[in-house]
């Protein structure tokens, strides 16, 4: 859905934008329980494994990461945007330079599409089962 930005024109209808804003809603709400499903999934196996308990390690690393790409994003985005020759003094309405719609694009369509796709990738590697939860 990230990629289907590229497509947007200012033409397009608001009901456009509303339901391409309620997919990508509708995804990121699906990472987010499916995360927090498999943190708590790790903490159990890990506690069943070792017997020490390491749920504020464990959450600690989880919160400090996402707290981390919070800031970062944005700072990615202000990096290129700047680059790009973005000036704030200008109105909304005015027009910016094509580099700056570039550099929009790419923070809010392929940046976003090509770490979804890595993300798969790297959860290719989670190999814990249900019996290993409950074992």
């Amino acid at each position: 859905m990230a990629v289907s930005w590229t497509f947007a024109t200012p033409d397009e209808p608001t009901w456009g934008f509303m339901i391409r804003a309620a997919f990508i809603a509708f995804a990121a709400t699906g990472n987010i329980v499916m995360a927090m499903s498999m943190l708590t999934d790790i903490i159990n196996h890990a506690a069943k494994s070792s017997g020490i308990r390491r749920e504020g390690v464990y959450t600690s690393f989880y919160s400090f990461v996402e707290k981390f790409t919070f800031a970062f994003g944005p700072l990615i985005i202000g990096i290129a945007l700047s680059i790009a020759g973005f000036d704030e003094k200008l109105s909304t309405e005015e027009m910016q330079a094509p580099a700056i719609r570039n550099a929009l694009l790419l923070g809010m369509s392929f940046i976003p599409a090509v770490m979804g796709i890595l993300s798969i990738f790297l959860l290719s590697g989670y190999k814990l089962r249900e019996q290993d939860i409950n074992s």
